[in-house]
């Protein structure tokens, strides 16, 4: 599945759904960056 087609989709269609796509995203970078802390990034306490 293409990431930015799935974005103009959502922009197209549904506002909410795009913020719902960035905010995945952004979760999926924070997932990706610590890979030998067991997905959990130091100093942040959530």
């Amino acid at each position: 599945m293409d990431v930015r087609a799935a974005v103009v989709a959502a922009a197209r269609g549904n506002p909410l759904a795009l913020m719902a796509l960035m905010a995945l995203m952004e979760l999926m970078e924070l997932m990706q960056l610590p890979r030998g802390e067991s997905g959990t990034r130091k100093g942040q306490g959530t």
